[in-house]
């Protein structure tokens, strides 16, 4: 980033307001895409199950539910399996 006068501004690694402070684990500054049972639903619409390796095999038989936004996320199939919202 350069500095209006030319010169090469460095920014801090950290914002100013966590100067000085121990830092433990990683900041998330995305939006989070996965839900575990329990949590509440971020907005309306339809979530469906995933697994670890739902990415490149697919699961069977996934549960489609539709939430309201606040609304608690029911248990899943089984322990490794989590929420996401389905985009049709």
């Amino acid at each position: 980033m350069f500095h209006p006068a030319g010169q090469l501004h460095i920014l801090p690694p950290f914002p100013r307001h966590y100067r000085g402070r121990r830092v433990q684990g990683v900041i998330n500054m995305g939006e989070q895409t996965e839900f575990e049972p329990g949590q509440r639903a971020p907005n309306d619409g339809e979530y469906i199950e995933v697994g670890e390796a739902s990415f490149h095999t697919g699961i069977q038989n996934p549960k489609r539910i539709r939430l309201a936004r606040g609304e608690r996320f029911p248990e899943t199939s089984n322990h490794r399996r989590k929420w996401k919202k389905f985009n049709s």
